[in-house]
């Protein structure tokens, strides 16, 4: 016994998967690309203010964006290439100076700028997926 049946619609219902795919990359993309945007000014403008090298210092990475990406694959950065920023951030404690020196360095406190900028901003971005998804598919009427 032969059994056949024909799909119809398929290639339309395929098309559109595939621009659901590919928008949900791209809008995903943008959306983290944002959300480190954010994170850097965040945190230029809660790092101290000495010289001002730290905060001028302060960006956001992007990757590049390569076709048929994968969400998994997705990234964006915020971040500093001071040398010395780890020590801002998390503080030191005391130590010897160098050899000779009178006395030992007292050490320094804490002063988080990076962490408590990306506290801030990361809770908003699931919203902002999810609105911007929304808006993406309404396009697409579905």
């Amino acid at each position: 016994m032969n059994v056949t049946f024909e799909i119809k619609g398929y290639r339309e219902v395929d098309d559109v998967m595939r621009q659901v795919q590919v928008g949900a990359v791209r809008i995903t993309q943008e959306e983290l690309e944002r959300a480190a945007e954010a994170v850097a000014t965040e945190a230029r403008r809660l790092a101290p203010k000495r010289t001002g090298a730290l905060r001028r210092s302060i960006r956001a990475h992007h990757q590049r964006r390569f076709p048929g990406l994968k969400l998994r694959e997705l990234e964006a950065a915020a971040g500093t290439d001071m040398w010395y920023a780890h020590m801002v951030e998390w503080g030191t404690a005391p130590h010897k100076l160098r050899k000779g020196a009178q006395r030992p360095h007292p050490g320094a406190r804490a002063k988080p700028f990076m962490r408590p900028a990306v506290d801030i901003v990361l809770p908003r971005l699931p919203g902002r997926l999810e609105s911007a998804l929304g808006r993406f598919l309404m396009r697409l009427g579905l």
